[in-house]
C-alpha cells in the first residue's frame, strides 16, 4: 500500500485541473485507499488551494473529506459557481464526520450573505432526522433562510421538512399565485402531506372569487386522490358558487380518482 500511495501522490502532483479523464483516473486508483491517500496528498500539498487541489478535495472519499469540503465552502477566494458543486459532492460522502459538518454549515455564517444563504438552505435540506423545534436557536436561523427564499422551490421544501407550522399559510399563497405550475403542485402535496386539508378548504369558502378559484386550480394540478376529495366537497356543496362548482368539476376531471368518481356520479 506505501508504494501505491508514494506513486498515486507523484501522479497526483502532476494533475493540472483541467484533464477530467485524468481526474478520474486518479480515483479509480485511490477507490478503497482514499484515507492514507488523501493524508498523503495533504501532507505534500499543506496549504495549496488551486484548482487541481479543489478538484481532488472534490472527488475523494476519505473520512477527511467533509471536513475539506466544508473549508473549501467557507474560503471566501473559492469561487461562488463552485459551491455548488462541494455541496452535492457531500451527498456522496459516508459516516458522522458528514453529519457534524452539514450541520455546521447548516447554522453558520459566512462572508459573504448571500454564500450564507445559499449554503444554509442547501445543508438544511441535506439534514436528516433533525428536530428543529425544540432548538429556538435553530429556529431562528431556519426562519431566516426562508425568509431569504420565499416563494422558490426551497422555500417550500424546508417549510414541509421542518413542519413550520406558521408558514403552512404561505404554502397555500404559493400556489394560488401561479396554480398551474410545478410549485403550486409542490406546495398543495406539501400541505395535503402535513394534513392541512382545513386550511385548504377554508380558501374555497372565501368571499374573493378569483382567489378561490386559484386554490381549485391548484388543487386540480397537483393530481393528487387526496385534492380529489377536497374538490369533491366543493362540487357537492350547494352553496357554492355555480363558477366554483363547475370548476372544481373539471379540476376533479384532471386527477384520474376523480374522473373516475365523475363517472359514478353520471352513472347514478
Amino acid at each position: 500500500q506505501e508504494a501505491l500511495v508514494a506513486a498515486w501522490v507523484v501522479l497526483a502532483q502532476q494533475y493540472d485541473g483541467q484533464d477530467r479523464w485524468y481526474l478520474e483516473a486518479l480515483d479509480l486508483a485511490a477507490d478503497g485507499h482514499w484515507n492514507p491517500i488523501l493524508s498523503a496528498y495533504l501532507a505534500t500539498n499543506p496549504s495549496r488551494l488551486d484548482k487541481a487541489t479543489r478538484d481532488i478535495f472534490w472527488r475523494s472519499r476519505a473520512e477527511e473529506t467533509p471536513r475539506l469540503l466544508a473549508s473549501l465552502i467557507a474560503l471566501p477566494q473559492t469561487p461562488a459557481d463552485e459551491i455548488p458543486r462541494y455541496l452535492r459532492a457531500l451527498d456522496f460522502q459516508q459516516g458522522k464526520s458528514k453529519e457534524a459538518v452539514v450541520t455546521e454549515l447548516a447554522f453558520s455564517p459566512f462572508a459573504d450573505p448571500a454564500r450564507t444563504s445559499f449554503v444554509n438552505a442547501e445543508a438544511l435540506n441535506r439534514l436528516s432526522g433533525f428536530d428543529i423545534s425544540s432548538q429556538p436557536e435553530r429556529k431562528a436561523t431556519l426562519l431566516r433562510v426562508l425568509d431569504a427564499n420565499k416563494g422558490t422551490p426551497q422555500y417550500v421544501r424546508l417549510v414541509g421538512k421542518f413542519s413550520v407550522t406558521e408558514r403552512y399559510g404561505d404554502l397555500l399563497g404559493i400556489a394560488q399565485a401561479d396554480p398551474a405550475s410545478q410549485l403550486a403542485v409542490e406546495a398543495v402535496k406539501t400541505l395535503l402531506d402535513k394534513q392541512q386539508q382545513k386550511v385548504v378548504r377554508e380558501a374555497l369558502r372565501v368571499t374573493d372569487g378569483p382567489l378561490a378559484l386559484a386554490t381549485i386550480t391548484a388543487l386540480g394540478t397537483s393530481g393528487d386522490v387526496r385534492a380529489a376529495k377536497v374538490l369533491a366537497d366543493v362540487v357537492y356543496e350547494e352553496v357554492q358558487p355555480l363558477d366554483r362548482r363547475r370548476a372544481a368539476m373539471k379540476a376533479m376531471g384532471a386527477i384520474r380518482q376523480g374522473a373516475l368518481a365523475l363517472q359514478a356520479l353520471a352513472e347514478k
